[in-house]
């Protein structure tokens, strides 16, 4: 008979918690206007409808998706030098979004962000918290 032993928890595992969190936070402000019926329209996305939505938008050149899985590689990754290069990369890519307007058109109009909200920041603390915690261990080590 297997005996599972309780795991511990891990600093690194604050990352994960504020990553949960911010899919389940406001994190987009968009504006949304429909040329068929002439209607403006200006709502907030929680993280995970922006995280569903992202990855279709990276055929339009917004990367900022990528900062996904590279969040779970380095909250994966046992190796301090990669935790910390895998959450920069991260970060980066998570701020690559605040370094152009998204815009997106379709049939019947254009769906532009706005702005973010905390939700989005606290998405992008989840990134720093694992650098941090990939620079002590690299640091320790």
């Amino acid at each position: 008979m297997i005996k599972w032993r309780p795991r511990r928890l891990e600093p690194r595992d604050l990352g994960l918690a504020l990553y949960l969190l911010s899919l389940v936070l406001p994190a987009v402000h968009s504006e949304e206007h429909n040329w068929l019926r002439e209607v403006y329209s200006q709502t907030t996305n929680s993280g995970f409808l922006a995280s569903i939505l992202g990855l279709p938008v990276m055929l339009f050149g917004y990367f900022a998706w990528l900062a996904n899985p590279l969040f779970l590689a380095a909250y994966r990754t046992r190796s301090a030098r990669r935790r910390l290069i895998y959450a920069l990369l991260a970060l980066l890519a998570g701020l690559s979004v605040q370094w152009q307007l998204v815009s997106l058109y379709d049939e019947d109009g254009q769906f532009t962000v706005t702005g973010y909200t905390y939700g989005y920041y606290v998405w992008l603390l989840s990134f720093v918290w694992l650098g941090v915690c990939g620079a002590r261990r690299a640091g320790a080590g």
